[in-house]
């Protein structure tokens, strides 16, 4: 026996076969873009999360660099930690003093290799090992750094001094604070009534103020005071124009 097929039973089974295809494609359409939209909110939340991470990292690394900074002035050896209070220091004028021993100029004829030019004030300076240097006709001269040069870094055997929690660091005549947003050190004016264990003893100038005598390098004036360390030098003030 034959099967008959009919025009209109093969239509309706064509329209039908069409239609569970769209509807199948559609779901399967809307399954993706549930998936997809699941996926996004995932990557979403794990960006926000990641960056929110990367933004604390970053915020506790600075911290950490600070306290470690801090951490190792007061764990270094040799380094005494002197505090000291806050006061205004005192200015006295040059005219007022009297020289009673010069200093000569410091000339070098080279720099070793190593050192850093720094343009500061519209002058150019080198830096090396914790001396600032100024070229002259072919050579150069030691000079004292003027007051907002900054530095990537200083020697090792840096003195500390506490200003409340604030530190400074001192060496050879120069005193320093240091900015953890920059990564460098600025050359500042000393506090008042700091007290460091060494000048740089061949370019100091013996000065007469009102009958006392200083110590006088780079304008700072200093009186010699017994510590527990031995003789140290304090800071008394300074010599302005």
């Amino acid at each position: 026996m034959k099967t008959k097929f009919y025009p209109l039973a093969i239509l309706a089974a064509l329209t039908i076969s069409s239609v569970n295809i769209q509807a199948q494609t559609r779901s399967d359409n809307n399954r993706g873009q549930r998936e997809t939209t699941v996926n996004n909110n995932r990557n979403d939340r794990y960006e926000t999360r990641t960056t929110t991470q990367n933004k604390d990292n970053s915020q506790k690394n600075v911290s950490q660099k600070r306290d470690n900074h801090q951490s190792n002035d007061y764990n270094r050896p040799n380094n005494n930690v002197y505090k000291v209070k806050e006061k205004k220091i005192k200015h006295y004028p040059k005219k007022s003093s009297v020289v009673v021993t010069n200093r000569p100029d410091r000339i070098v004829h080279t720099i070793d290799n190593g050192y850093t030019r720094i343009h500061h004030g519209g002058i150019d300076y080198s830096y090396r090992d914790g001396r600032y240097y100024r070229h002259n006709n072919g050579q150069y001269v030691v000079i004292a750094p003027p007051r907002g040069i900054r530095v990537t870094t200083i020697p090792r055997n840096y003195f500390t001094i506490m200003v409340g929690a604030v530190p400074y660091y001192y060496y050879s005549g120069v005193y320093y604070k240091y900015y953890d947003t920059y990564s460098n050190y600025e050359v500042v004016e000393p506090p008042m009534g700091a007290i460091v264990p060494e000048l740089p003893s061949d370019y100091v100038r013996a000065v007469v103020i009102n009958r006392k005598t200083y110590f006088e390098y780079d304008n700072v004036l200093y009186k010699p005071v017994n510590t527990r360390y031995g003789m140290q030098y304090k800071v008394v003030g300074t010599l302005i124009e």
